[in-house]
């Protein structure tokens, strides 16, 4: 888990991959985890990158799996 303690605006970049591995059944539980792999300063803000996993209840496969890109401003 991380913690931004300034934030700035955010902006969305976009997703390098996206993969969807599991079809969610009607009525199913699911649960975005997610990961920082790489936090770096980029033009006086920090550009994120996050392993996204949409778990489904009781099942072994997640529903997606996502490497998206965050760009936020005056966090550095």
């Amino acid at each position: 888990m991380f913690r931004i303690e300034r934030r700035g605006a955010g902006l969305n970049y976009g997703y390098e991959k996206v993969r969807f591995t599991a079809p969610v059944p009607c009525g199913a539980f699911v649960r975005l985890r997610q990961e920082v792999i790489a936090a770096e300063p980029r033009d006086g803000g920090v550009r994120v990158e996050l392993k996204s996993t949409f778990e489904i209840q009781g099942q072994d496969r997640p529903a997606l799996v996502a490497h998206g890109i965050l760009l936020i401003a005056g966090a550095g």
